[in-house]
C-alpha cells in the first residue's frame, strides 16, 4: 500500500469524522439563523458541517447565516419552501456545501407519516401528510 493512499484515506476520514461545527442560539421561530464563521472564515465545496440548532427551529423556511451569508438548506435536493423543518432544542444536523446550498444528509428517503427511523442516534419522521419533518434526539 503506498504513502499516498494512506495519506488520501487518512485525510477523507479526518474530514468526515470532524465536520465544521457551528451551533446558533437563534430563537425557533426566526428564519435566518446566525451560526457564526467557519474556523477558515469561508465555505469550500464539499465542506461537512454539523449544526446544532440551540432553540430548535419551527420555521418552514430556515437559513443558515455563515461567514456572513445566508445560506439555504436543500432537503433530498429540494427547497424546503412548502415545509416545516422541526427540531427540538439542541438538535444537531449534518450537512455538506455544494457550493450553492447546504446539502441535508438523511433527507433523500420517503417515510410514511406514521413510521420514525432512527439514523445515528436521531429520530426522523414525517408528519402533517408528509408536509413536516421531524428531526429530535433520541
Amino acid at each position: 500500500m503506498s504513502n499516498r493512499f494512506v495519506d488520501y484515506v487518512t485525510e477523507l476520514n479526518a474530514e468526515t469524522l470532524n465536520p465544521i461545527q457551528l451551533s446558533t442560539s437563534t430563537a425557533a421561530g426566526t428564519a435566518a439563523k446566525a451560526f457564526g464563521d467557519t474556523p477558515s472564515g469561508a465555505l469550500n465545496i464539499g465542506d461537512e458541517l454539523e449544526l446544532t440548532f440551540s432553540s430548535g427551529n419551527t420555521e418552514s423556511v430556515p437559513t443558515a447565516t455563515i461567514n456572513s451569508i445566508g445560506r439555504s438548506f436543500r432537503i433530498g435536493g429540494k427547497a424546503v419552501s412548502g415545509q416545516t423543518l422541526v427540531l427540538e432544542s439542541g438538535a444537531k444536523v449534518r450537512c455538506y456545501w455544494d457550493g450553492s446550498y447546504l446539502q441535508l444528509y438523511g433527507s433523500q428517503a420517503n417515510f410514511a407519516p406514521a413510521s420514525q427511523t432512527v439514523l445515528g442516534g436521531v429520530k426522523v419522521w414525517l408528519s402533517n401528510n408528509d408536509t413536516t419533518l421531524n428531526i429530535s434526539t433520541t
